[in-house]
This record gives structure tokens, sequence and C-alpha cells, in this order.
């Protein structure tokens, strides 16, 4: 049965998002999806309330393919980012549908993302020069700070943002020049495939040598709740995996490791709105963590290390290795298989 506009509950978009997230929080959805949740959502409703919706039941469904239209085309999203938005959304609309909000079955006014072949992970990966760059950057003004220590672990290891996050200190392995990863859910810290994910990670002598440096020197001397020694920590403890991914976004804008801007923008916040430090991920060349993992995985692959040999160490399967991992040209590939053939 449908709904007529008359017999919905008024209701302004911001109160119906709340509303939204106690239910996702009393459904015990963890805590990194209800942070992604609300992010989609607030994005959605700012753009909603600058339309001058302040009624949700007078959103229509051109409104929600226009604003698709928007992150897709203007905003640039990468397929497989703007899938998990729109899906965030559907399940916002839905909701709304239960609270009478909406007419019953407006969601399906929303049609999901469809991903074609190789779209589901982002594309977007660290070229080896710029990494370079940042490191050679931290390793002048910031050494064995937590941002070089962090930058230079995920470039170096090919770890993911929550193995990283996941360290304590007794998890180096100095003897065997390697970092032991374990799955701890009880303590506050998992990985992504649980179990399976442990393993232990050789770890250069250099980027070793900046750690012990920052454990000597700059490390805040604390324990997180459950009295473990964090790895990469912060005053109050454990560094968040968000703290680690602004870290990220930081030093990658271009002004900091390179002391210019791309676009043509003051480094000033009245000149441009990714300079303070929780606005970093604005700048249109700052990337994720992801992006530093991409990239050092690619570096790998162009140095000829087996896939098998990678997928161990990468907690990744060698199929997805090839489909979303390697973006070696053709060229490339190539050259190496010569190599390998021994062929002039």
């Amino acid at each position: 049965m449908s709904t007529h506009i008359d017999e919905l509950d008024p209701i302004e978009p911001r109160e119906a998002l709340e509303l939204f997230m106690d239910k996702r929080r009393s459904n015990n959805r963890a805590p990194s999806t209800l942070t992604s949740n609300r992010s989609h959502l607030r994005i959605f409703i700012q753009w909603l309330e600058g339309q001058g919706l302040t009624n949700l039941n007078e959103l229509t469904g051109r409104d929600v393919f226009q604003y698709r239209q928007k992150r897709e085309h203007e905003d640039g999203l990468a397929p497989a980012s703007l899938k998990g938005q729109i899906s965030t959304i559907r399940m916002f609309l839905q909701f709304c549908e239960e609270i009478e909000a909406l007419p019953q079955d407006f969601h399906r006014k929303v049609d999901p993302v469809k991903l074609n072949v190789g779209e589901e992970i982002s594309d977007v990966a660290i070229d080896i020069e710029e990494a370079e760059a940042i490191l050679d950057h931290l390793q002048r003004f910031e050494y064995a700070s937590q941002r070089h220590v962090t930058f230079a672990l995920l470039w170096h290891t090919d770890m993911r943002t929550g193995a990283l996050h996941s360290l304590d200190i007794d998890d180096i392995r100095w003897d065997d020049r390697a970092l032991r990863l374990r799955h701890r859910p009880d303590t506050g810290t998992t990985l992504k495939n649980k179990e399976r994910s442990e393993r232990m990670v050789a770890v250069g002598s250099d980027t070793l040598q900046i750690v012990e440096d920052w454990l000597a020197h700059n490390r805040p001397d604390t324990t997180d709740e459950y009295g473990r020694e964090p790895l990469i920590a912060s005053q109050q403890g454990r560094a968040h995996k968000s703290t680690i991914r602004q870290v990220i976004y930081n030093v990658t804008r271009p002004c900091y490791y390179q002391n210019e801007c791309p676009h043509g923008r003051e480094p000033t916040e009245e000149g441009c709105e990714a300079i303070p430090y929780h606005s970093a991920g604005k700048c249109p060349t700052s990337v994720a963590p992801h992006a530093i993992r991409k990239g050092s995985l690619t570096r790998d692959l162009a140095n000829d290390l087996p896939i098998e040999t990678l997928s161990e160490r990468a907690d990744v399967t060698p199929r997805v290795l090839r489909q979303h991992y390697d973006t070696r040209t053709e060229k490339t590939k190539m050259e190496q298989r010569r190599d390998v053939l021994g062929l002039d």
C-alpha cells in the first residue's frame, strides 16, 4: 500500500539521521561501520539542507538522483566509494520508511551502484616517487615522529591500517628483524581475516632503526585500556585507526612535503580548506592509507617479488593481488618476463 505525503510524519533530516544511528548502534554494528555510516550520511544531509530541504517528507527521487550525479561527476568519487555511499543512503531511506518519514518503497527509486570488473577496490595508488619524497621529508624534518614511523611501516611492510593499529611493543622481534601480527579482539585489536591474518612480517634494518628511535625518544610512555603497550601510541593510549588515517592524509598533501600546491591554492586556512589538520582529506591530491598499501604492493610486484610470497606477506590472495593491486603496465610485465627468460 502506498503512503500519501499527507500521512507522513514531518521530520528534519538531521533528526532522522540520529534515529537511524541509534538503531544501528542497538543492532551492535561495529564502531568502524557506524563511523562510515555517519560520514556518508552527513555529507548527504548537508547537501539536502543546502538545497533548502528541511522536511524529509518532501524528498524526491530527483533529489537523490541529483546528489548521486554530483558525487560521481562533480566530486569524482571512485566507483567503489560511490557504491558504498549510495548503499548507506538506501539503508537510511528504508529506515525513514519505517518511521513514516517517507512513502513505502521509496528507497527502491535509488538504484544500487553496479561495479565493473576491476572497480571493486579504489584504483588510487601512491606513486613510488611520491612515497619516497614523503619519506625523505619525514627523515629530515620529523625523524622518528609518530608520522614518520606510521608512514614508514605502512610503506615498507604492505600491511593494512588495522594491522598497524594492532601492534604492541612486545610484537617487535628484534633478533628476527620482524613484527608479529596477532588477532586479539578480547583486548581491543583485530585483524581483517582474524586468526588467518596472523603472521610474522619481515622489516628492513633502516625501518627498524626508525622504530627503535621512536621508542627511545618520542613515543609517549603510555598503555591502552587493557594495559597493553601500543607501538603507535598517543598521549591517550593506542592511537585510533582514524588517527592513522589523518596522519596519511596530512603527509600526502603536496604542500606538506613539496612546499607547493599543484592546485594553485594558498597554503593558509583562508586559501585552502585542506590546511586544518582534520581537513587534510579534502586536498584533491592527498590519499588514504589504502593508496599507500596499493602503491607498495605495486612496487613489490615491479621488483619481481613472487606473487605467492607477496600474498603471504600482505595477507591477500594471489587472485586479488592480480586483479586489484597489480597496476604494472603490460610492457613492464613483458620486460620482467624477458629478464627471467634471459632474452637479449
